[in-house]
């Protein structure tokens, strides 16, 4: 899927966004004036017991503005979260 900032900056906008602003794009067309389409980027690999990743601002990789993406340690409260089971 293929994200977008919007001419007044807003992100992350998807091509929905672009449609409803700009009913006559097509997909695969030439953005309309003010649209940035972001590259994806790589997700960093992480310990899913005491790590979590967030995106951060996207910036320009080899000339191609890209998502870009932060570690950070799990809180107490969500390594507690994540051990809970939960019961129907």
């Amino acid at each position: 899927m293929a994200y977008y900032i919007a001419p007044n900056g807003d992100y992350p906008r998807h091509i929905g966004d672009i449609q409803r602003d700009n009913p006559d794009y097509v997909e695969g067309g030439v953005l309309p004036e003010g649209w940035v389409e972001v590259a994806y980027g790589t997700i960093p690999e992480i310990d899913t017991e005491t790590e979590t990743w967030f995106e951060i601002e996207p910036k320009e990789v080899d000339g191609v503005l890209t998502r870009q993406f932060e570690t950070r340690p799990l809180t107490a409260a969500e390594i507690l979260a994540r051990s809970v089971e939960i019961t129907v």
